[in-house]
């Protein structure tokens, strides 16, 4: 170089390149700083430290309990419906999910702040409410002495039970006894009662109209003969048991109230027999009486019921309830045409057997009035059915039953 001086060009770049360094140094570092500030005031200002059910954590400021929930991923569950015995009746039925915060419960759409606790709860379980049923207890039948007849001594009286019991379920946890009921006492003899009837009901069992005419009769401490249809013996097995425990007995109407003298023998006997397997399935008791619907019978159908070991049977007496002619008709022609051992003609099925239900009342104690016992069939007769052979009663009326 000339003279062996510097190079001013080389350093006039170096100052310009130390320059620019220098520069882009200084933009870097603020963009450094910019960002931490950023990163500070998004962590510090724009979120808020909370703790949710126990863990502390920082969270988007002025976010709902919802949004806090949803976005934490936390998956609150109504509770569910009980019977009571504490078993599911209907899922998610029950008290809904909450949230409780700082303490106190608050609505979903709260908004959180800084500090804020946060405690989720699941819904609580709720169980079903009670309910209480006054049941009435029939009163149970004592039998004192020996004899070959049977005289009512005492008529009971029913008690009354209160059953606690699920609204919902019907399930019940408590039976509390408000009123005892009295025994009916009955009284073997050698004697024979002067006047003895044997009501007898056809064509049920049927719902509530059986039971109103049971009750009726336990409350009177009257037993009776029921005829029933097989097709409804097989619907309400139920009503059968209460009537055998009631000390009625169940004798047969065939299964379908058909024409027997129209059957042939193989449809006859399985009227008769198809209606004995209902029974016995359902109250483990064969039938020994046999009424034909409609009192149509022959010779035919007669040899084929004593064939199957039953016996058939008509009536005396056709209170004719099934014409529905009215209460007062019913008890003047049932009280007017009763004699020593008739049978009497009455229905609890086939139809609306209100006007029978209200007549029985006052033909019980009219006939008591005037002397009378009421028997089964069985009692009537005196005899063991199983090893009984009675002729065929004769039907004063033979066009229903």
């Amino acid at each position: 170089m000339p003279g062996g001086g510097s190079p001013v060009g080389f350093v006039e770049g170096r100052r310009t390149t130390t320059r620019k360094s220098q520069h882009l140094i200084s933009l870097a570092a603020a963009a450094a700083i910019f960002i931490v500030l950023q990163v500070l005031i998004t962590h510090f200002y724009l979120h808020v430290p909370v703790t949710l059910a126990g863990e502390r954590m920082r969270v988007a400021r002025d976010i709902s309990v919802a949004g806090l929930l949803r976005e934490k991923k936390v998956k609150l569950v109504p509770g569910d419906l009980l019977n009571v015995r504490k078993r599911v009746i209907e899922k998610s039925k029950g008290k809904p999910a909450y949230v409780v915060v700082n303490g106190e419960r608050v609505p979903f759409s709260t908004i959180i702040h800084s500090g804020d606790v946060v405690v989720p709860h699941d819904g609580e379980d709720v169980t079903e409410p009670i309910i209480t049923r006054r049941v009435s207890l029939p009163p149970e039948t004592k039998i004192v002495g020996s004899g070959r007849y049977l005289a009512i001594n005492a008529v009971g009286v029913p008690g009354v039970r209160r059953d606690y019991m699920g609204g919902l379920s019907k399930i019940v946890t408590k039976r509390e006894v408000l009123k005892r009921p009295i025994p009916t006492v009955l009284v073997r003899t050698d004697t024979a009662p002067p006047k003895m009837v044997a009501l007898t009901f056809d064509d049920g069992p049927w719902p509530e109209q059986t039971e109103k005419i049971a009750d009726l009769l336990a409350a009177k401490a009257v037993p009776a003969t029921f005829f029933i249809l097989g097709q409804q013996a097989k619907k309400y097995p139920s009503l059968l048991r209460r009537l055998l425990d009631d000390g009625h007995v169940i004798a047969n109407h065939t299964y379908s109230h058909p024409n027997l003298t129209r059957l042939s023998t193989a449809d006859v006997r399985e009227q008769l027999l198809t209606t004995q397997k209902i029974v016995m399935r359902a109250a483990q008791r064969k039938t020994y009486w046999v009424r034909p619907p409609g009192g149509n019978t022959n010779e035919k159908v007669n040899a084929i019921v004593k064939g199957l070991k039953m016996q058939p049977i008509l009536w005396d007496l056709d209170s004719r309830d099934w014409t529905k002619p009215g209460t007062k008709s019913i008890v003047k022609t049932v009280v007017g045409g009763a004699t020593p051992g008739c049978v009497v003609l009455m229905h609890d099925g086939g139809g609306d057997r209100t006007q029978t239900i209200q007549a029985l009342p006052y033909i019980i104690k009219t006939l008591r009035g005037k002397g009378y016992s009421f028997v089964t069939l069985d009692g009537l007769y005196n005899v063991r059915p199983s090893k009984t052979r009675l002729p065929v009663k004769k039907a004063s009326v033979a066009k229903n039953g």
